[in-house]
């Protein structure tokens, strides 16, 4: 949903289409708190875990910005 948004983006300063996909499977026990888990899988009993980044650091308003851009996209 967020990298669908980003060209609603209007004038962002900073170059938001450089950014980084990273997921990885980890077993669920080594799930730490601030991990953002995407999925889970009973079977094998890995969690999938989203790492993924934009190479530059967001302002909070920037990060705002893309939220309301997300909530307006969801309805």
């Amino acid at each position: 949903m967020l990298i669908g948004v980003l060209p609603n983006f209007e004038f962002p300063r900073k170059n938001l289409m450089k950014y980084n996909i990273a997921i990885r499977s980890v077993p669920e026990a080594n799930v730490k708190d601030e991990d953002f888990v995407i999925t889970t899988d009973p079977d094998s009993r890995l969690a999938m875990i989203d790492n993924s980044s934009f190479e530059e650091e967001l302002t909070l308003e920037e990060i705002n910005i893309l939220a309301i851009l997300m909530m307006e996209a969801w309805v």
